[in-house]
């Protein structure tokens, strides 16, 4: 309904974030709403065009800066008997009561709801909760959520002191006195310890951050550079306060983390079971096959909140069973071989990506010095942030990787940090690599540098030729730890309206790494299926097999190893005594059958080994 994007963009206009639930329910309809709620106008637009009837949540707290009083049934007899009395604030009607909003009044808000509410019938949702707003829809009346008192009619109140009282009254509330200002001097160890104690409270990462921000303009004299401050939220995150961490054992010899103290955490994918959130992928294939236009299409899904290609989620429907589909955020790019207004942006635009965010890292210096990993990982996780970035690209990483890409010591030195990042972040890094020479050996081997890139990445994709097809080309998984291989797809590559290069996804077919990249594999499979299907009539002439595998582009030395691994043997037999290749099951076993063989090894001079056996 248009209602419900146009009360979003309201919201967010007037600087309070907030996020999309399912109609008519409280429930999130994005992961991770506490980080992801926003004021950004683009986003709430996105999110109420894919959802146009989802509730409005708003999230309570020192990032919007107030709390709310959730009044239920039975809960103004309890504010008449102890006393407790509502001053004029905005209110808004629920199924059997209100909530009454109120300004944060610093430090640490902790939700008191259900067994842990204030009295019978009155709660408190404050730091890491949130509220329907106004026309949400009740899940329990199918009424929509009502002001009582507008903003129009009644600003927020100062949080009442009963109310105050009573929250802080056993609840573990900050001990850290944010009451007055932080002055000059005192800010940073100020923030860092008031983070700290808002994690230890439970509040996850970015709400701390929101907190910490808010905490710095409302408090600090003067406030901290917002650098600072999202270097004070990034301290906060890797402590371990509030989280399982190194258990403190009297023994010196204890050392580790029990894995009952170990939270269970859900694998977040980017697209299923091919690029997970907050880990490595490997996109790897020789010049010409189209990784980095893959990479760009990826990047336009993502900025767009596009379904990826044939993605499992994309058959869920119905909006009461739908799993969070969320794709949109932004993306980061490293990129050495293509120019960014030449190649990178046509690219983007013939896939219709939301150029707004899509942020390319160029060269740090007048002198060209490119962009190292890991020294620069800071750098990197602040443009990440810069444009919430759900995918992080890097084309390729011989250019960008510090060392020697042939060194394991050096590989896990580089990605390592890489990896942790990623974690950090959530964000899904791709790296691109390129393939060695060497097209006699295991797909996994076929990647250029070290076995540790791989084995650093949790997951991998290579880009082929197809084996029937000029025209196409097949995305395959040669490496999934995280759950099982996705099928492979075929896609072109064709040439958009601009002139620029672009994926046109295709279907998907049974193919796996080794066919399609090992030659010696695939062609021998190749081989193999060629002589069955030639010999399956009968037996054929030497010379006529061979003449005609040739003809078959199958070479010589390829079809004897065929020969060697199919029943297949030579056998003088016909009118005139010639030599025919027969399947196994067609002559006698034994002796016979060994001396023929041996007879035409001593003929050609190179068979050997009968496989009658």
């Amino acid at each position: 309904m248009k209602i419900f994007v146009e009360e979003a963009l309201s919201y967010a206009a007037k600087g309070i974030s907030i996020f999309p639930c399912k109609p008519r329910t409280k429930e999130p309809l994005i992961k991770e709403w506490q980080n992801r709620a926003t004021t950004d106008e683009d986003q709430v637009r996105a999110w109420w065009s894919r959802w146009p009837n989802a509730n409005i949540g708003v999230p309570t707290g020192a990032g919007n800066g107030f709390i709310a009083l959730d009044i239920d049934e039975g809960g103004e007899e309890t504010l008449k008997k102890n006393g407790w009395n509502t001053p004029l604030t905005v209110m808004v009607k629920t199924a059997d009561g209100f909530h009454a909003y109120f300004k944060h009044p610093g430090g640490y808000i902790k939700n008191r709801t259900g067994d842990n509410a204030l009295d019978s019938g009155v709660e408190v949702k404050g730091d890491g909760g949130y509220v329907m707003a106004v026309p949400s829809i009740h899940p329990d009346t199918g009424e929509p959520y009502e002001y009582i008192l507008s903003p129009d009619d009644a600003g927020i109140a100062i949080c009442p002191e009963w109310l105050l009282k009573a929250i802080r009254k056993g609840s573990g509330a900050s001990s850290v006195d944010l009451s007055g200002s932080i002055e000059e001097g005192t800010r940073n160890n100020t923030l860092y310890a008031y983070g700290l104690t808002l994690k230890r409270d439970g509040l996850d990462d970015g709400s701390t951050h929101e907190a910490l921000h808010f905490m710095n303009i409302k408090r600090c004299t003067p406030p901290l550079p917002d650098g600072e401050v999202d270097a004070i939220a990034r301290s906060v995150a890797k402590s371990n306060a509030g989280r399982g961490k190194l258990r403190e054992y009297e023994e010196d010899n204890e050392v580790g983390v029990l894995m009952s103290e170990v939270k269970s955490e859900e694998i977040r994918w980017l697209w299923d079971r091919r690029i997970p959130l907050g880990k490595l992928t490997l996109l790897e294939g020789d010049p010409d096959w189209g990784k980095s236009a893959i990479t760009m299409d990826l990047a336009a899904r993502v900025t767009t909140g596009r379904p990826m290609p044939h993605d499992t989620l994309d058959q869920v429907e119905p909006l009461d069973t739908l799993e969070p589909l969320d794709l949109l955020g932004g993306v980061v790019i490293l990129n050495a071989e293509d120019g960014l207004g030449d190649t990178i942006r046509p690219r983007l635009e013939a896939a219709e990506a939301d150029l707004r965010r899509v942020l390319a890292i160029p060269p740090l210096k007048s002198d060209k010095d490119i962009v190292s990993i890991p020294r620069d990982i800071a750098i990197i996780e602040r443009a990440i942030e810069q444009v919430d970035a759900k995918l992080f690209i890097v084309d390729p990483l011989s250019a960008f990787m510090h060392g020697d890409p042939n060194k394991d010591s050096d590989v896990r030195k580089a990605l390592t940090p890489l990896a942790e990042m990623a974690q950090r972040t959530g964000v899904a890094v791709v790296v691109v690599r390129h393939f060695n020479k060497n097209v006699d050996t295991r797909a996994l081997y076929r990647g250029g540098g070290s076995i540790g890139i791989i084995g650093a990445a949790r997951s991998a994709l290579a880009v082929a030729q197809h084996p029937n097809d000029d025209e196409l080309r097949v995305l395959v998984p040669q490496k999934s730890n995280l759950s099982k291989k996705a099928q492979s797809l075929t896609y072109t590559i064709v040439t958009a309206e601009n002139g620029a290069a672009r994926i046109e996804w295709r279907e998907t077919v049974d193919l796996n790494a080794d066919e399609l990249l090992n030659v010696n594999q695939g062609e021998l499979a190749r081989a193999k299926s060629w002589i069955a299907d030639k010999l399956k009539n009968g037996p054929v002439l030497a010379t006529e097999v061979e003449s005609e595998a040739k003809e078959a582009d199958i070479s010589e030395s390829t079809l004897k190893r065929a020969k060697k691994k199919l029943p297949v043997v030579s056998k003088k037999d016909g009118p005139n005594d010639e030599w025919r290749w027969h399947l196994v099951q067609e002559v006698q076993e034994g002796q016979e059958c060994q001396e023929d063989q041996d007879a035409q090894d001593d003929h050609d001079g190179t068979e050997g080994g009968c496989e009658c056996g």
